[in-house]
Parts: C-alpha cells; structure tokens; sequence
C-alpha cells in the first residue's frame, strides 16, 4: 500500500488540487511515517517548518528540531489523517526522495486512519526505530549538522520529477534547478510532449534509450545533447522548436527519424523552418538515417536549414 497524509477528513479522491500540489502531481509514501513527516515540513503550506530530515540509503529517516522542544511545541495535540491508496493506482515516480511516489492522476483512497497526535505519532515511531530523532542542543556541532541537514533537504525537494510508466517517461515536472537533467537508468522511451516547452538546456539520456516520441522536446531550450548508441527511432516534431539545438550526433542504430523532427517548428504554414537564419548541423554515418534525413530536409525555399556532416 501507499499513503497519503492531510489535515481534511472524508476525502475519497485526491487530485492535484485535494493534494495541494500547484504542479499537477500528487506524492504518496510507502509509510504512515514517511506520509506525516512529509505533512508536516511543507507539502501543507500552513504548517510550519520545525524540523529537518535526511534518509539513508535504506530509507530510514533521521530527523533534528530547529529549537528546543521545537517540534513537539508545534505538533504536540495537532492531528491529521492518513489515506491509504492501492500501489497500482500510482505511476512510478522518481523524486529525491527514496519511498515517494507520484502520480498525475486522480487517486481513490480506500481506508482512512486519524492521528490524533503528530508528536505522539512520530514519537512512538522513533521508539520503534522506524526513525531517528534528534533533540536540539544549543552547541556549534548541531547547529552545523541541522543547517547541513536542511540545505540537503531543500536540494532534495527543489529537484525535478519524472512520472515513468512501464519504462516510459510520460511526464516531466520541473524543480528549481532545471538547466541540466539526467534521465533515470530504467527509461527506455521517451513519451510524447514529456518535456514540452521546458526550460531544460542539456540532458543525459540513458544508455538503454530506444525511442523519443513524437514532440517529446518540442519548443524546449536544449542546445546539447548526446543520443545513445541504444537508440533506434525519433518521433515526428521530437525537437521541434529547439531554437537553440543547433549541432547534433545521431547513432547510426537510428532506422527511423519521424517527419520535422529537427529544424523545423510548427508556424502558419503548419511546419516551417526555425527563424533567425537557422542552419543545424547533422552528424552521422554515410547511408545511415540521420543523411536521409539532412538530405531531404536541406532546403526550404531556397534556404539551407540542415546540413549533414558525415563521421
């Protein structure tokens, strides 16, 4: 099972809006643990932050009070409910965070649980060594530890998500850190307009990648990026609108490379060339698809939009 926690009673469904997430995900935990603590250190605006957490590689939650007795003069009497949500419901997720799990869907909850007391709750849980907790001390040693602690945390939260599916990423939701990404190791297929008008500028790719669907980067900011040798097919408009792409390697292991896949972005006349006196270089083997591709697509008008560079 996966959980969700919230301060409301009687819900029966979460959305992005229930969830009170602004970027259409909604975050489930593979504890009751890990669902309150996320609770209470900001996935519910109107709680404070009194704490902050770090997790081990296995998963076990290490937590310090930003003041004495801090946390339990904050959430000591305060209450909040726990959802539980079917695993199947939710779409694998890759977040900072090991046990969070995301979804861009509408979630049925199918049992619900009071904690009547947070304190209480999460105090119980530290005797049963399911967390750390670490009391406040006014020494330099803590005081660095927790700022230490809190700067990861933010790292952690600020980072991007990928909502994958099957080994599909079917969505991307931006962090606060966006300028270069790495794709997670189980993707094998970009899906279509997963990074649509993103700000991203690089990327790293998988070395398992097999296919990018159709407008998978459309109007995205890339000028770099490096394809793998796994790669084997390149949907319609997949970097439509990348302004900035100018120069790109295709893997000869690419046997089909879809209709205004580069070099081009959808204008008046439906698909024209990019602006600005474009010209994007190709890179690929002789006889490959990727000098199909430049070779068909070299003009428009009388204009020279691709060029291929053989290697």
């Amino acid at each position: 099972m996966f959980y969700i926690a919230s301060e409301k009673s009687g819900i029966e469904f979460f959305d992005s809006f229930s969830a009170g997430s602004e970027d259409q995900r909604i975050c489930a935990y593979t504890s009751p643990v890990m669902a309150v603590i996320r609770f209470v250190s900001g996935i519910d605006p109107k709680n404070d932050l009194t704490v902050a957490y770090d997790q081990s590689e296995i998963g076990k939650l290490e937590l310090w009070e930003d003041c004495k007795d801090g946390f339990k003069a904050v959430y000591e009497g305060k209450n909040c409910f726990v959802y539980e949500v079917k695993e199947y419901t939710y779409q694998e997720g890759m977040t900072g965070w090991k046990d969070e799990y995301v979804s861009a869907h509408k979630i049925t909850a199918i049992h619900e649980q009071e904690i009547s007391d947070i304190y209480q709750f999460l105090l119980k849980a530290s005797e049963e060594n399911e967390i750390e907790f670490h009391d406040f001390t006014d020494t330099t040693e803590y005081i660095l530890k927790f700022n230490e602690v809190a700067e990861k945390m933010e790292e952690r939260n600020s980072g991007p998500v990928f909502v994958i599916e099957e080994g599909k990423l079917i969505k991307y939701i931006a962090g606060k850190h966006n300028s270069h990404l790495t794709i997670p190791d189980k993707v094998t297929s970009i899906g279509y307009r997963a990074f649509y008008n993103s700000r991203i500028n690089s990327i790293s790719v998988p070395a398992g990648l097999t296919s990018i669907e159709e407008e998978a980067f459309y109007g995205s900011g890339l000028y770099q990026l490096e394809l793998p040798e796994s790669l084997t097919h390149i949907g319609k408009l997949a970097f439509g609108g990348c302004n900035w792409l100018r120069d790109i390697s295709i893997p000869e292991t690419v046997v089909e490379i879809g209709p205004w896949a580069f070099g081009y972005y959808v204008g008046g006349d439906f698909n024209e060339p990019l602006p600005n006196d474009f010209t994007m270089f190709i890179y690929g083997k002789k006889d490959s698809e990727a000098e199909r591709y430049a070779k068909e697509n070299e003009s428009y008008k009388e204009k020279t939009i691709i060029k291929f560079v053989e290697k």
